[in-house]
């Protein structure tokens, strides 16, 4: 399954009997080299094999590249966007947390899973072959990515082994008392105000409409975004406008002054101009040369 048009809750879990599941996500197949803002209940392993990937965890910036790795936290608001030439290649192994906790009430939930990845803010951890701890954990997400694969025989034994093996890790070299726990009420409104900016994208969309939907004052809304994704609202609708309007270029055979109507724009030259600021040519441009 892929998040190709991601823009809310996602779910990617395994089968309820293994909830494990692995995804190769190529981000040459994207029309804008990238994967809209998404979230999901599961926790998140991503290793890069190709070029070099941007992750986008709430307002916070990774660059990884081939051969190295990132954790992300369940329920972050998330993006991967591709930078390099060809487009990055990264696996992804998704892990319902309950595949971790063993039973209800365990120790292992109470004094490691639900401190350190449900009840912490922690969102991100990048691994990088140069540090001893962190070649642990990539080598066990690619042993991890080859038993999900092949599927041989016990490999969902093994599979327990090795993701043990890399929580072990992180919770032995990570200092948990330094994280704070997060504004768990301002992640359910933002996910509203997205939820409702990627409905009505196509609509004249103000502040205050924003802030009556989700029932908080637009200083307040404002400040939630900036300090969750380190963008504006408005910034962030003229990008979910922009990139709605990709498909529609190279799929449609529509005008562009049809398009950028479509997609919320008040005028042609407004999306022209702003279409060049984010992806570097013109509608027509980007047109004629994917």
């Amino acid at each position: 399954m892929q998040l190709k048009s991601v823009d809310q809750d996602f779910s990617i879990q395994g089968p309820r009997e293994f909830p494990l599941s692995l995804n190769i996500n190529d981000l040459s197949e994207l029309t804008n080299r990238a994967y809209r803002w998404h979230w999901h209940k599961e926790l998140q392993l991503c290793y890069v094999t190709k070029g070099q990937v941007t992750f986008h965890v709430g307002k916070a910036r990774h660059n990884i590249g081939a051969g190295e790795g990132i954790f992300i936290n369940k329920e972050c608001i998330h993006t991967s966007r591709s930078l390099s030439v060809p487009p990055g290649v990264y696996t992804c192994i998704n892990i319902d947390p309950k595949m971790l906790r063993m039973f209800s009430g365990s120790v292992i939930e109470q004094k490691y899973l639900n401190p350190y990845f449900h009840d912490s803010s922690l969102e991100a951890i990048e691994f990088s072959p140069s540090i001893e701890w962190h070649q642990n954990v990539l080598c066990n997400m690619k042993s991890l990515y080859t038993l999900l694969k092949q599927k041989t025989k016990g490999y969902e034994i093994a599979a327990c082994i090795h993701l043990y093996g890399i929580f072990y890790s992180i919770v032995c070299n990570l200092n948990q008392t330094e994280w704070k726990n997060p504004p768990r009420k301002d992640r359910q409104q933002l996910r509203d105000m997205i939820d409702y900016i990627n409905g009505h994208y196509c609509e004249k969309i103000t502040l205050h409409d924003i802030s009556a939907e989700v029932h908080l004052s637009p200083n307040e809304c404002c400040r939630i975004f900036k300090r969750s994704l380190g963008t504006t609202i408005m910034g962030y609708v003229l990008e979910c406008r922009i990139d709605k309007s990709l498909d529609l270029l190279l799929t449609t055979d529509e005008t562009i002054s049809n398009i950028a109507y479509e997609c919320g724009f008040p005028s042609s030259s407004y999306f022209t101009k702003h279409f060049h600021q984010r992806m570097g040519v013109t509608p027509n441009k980007y047109r004629k040369g994917s």
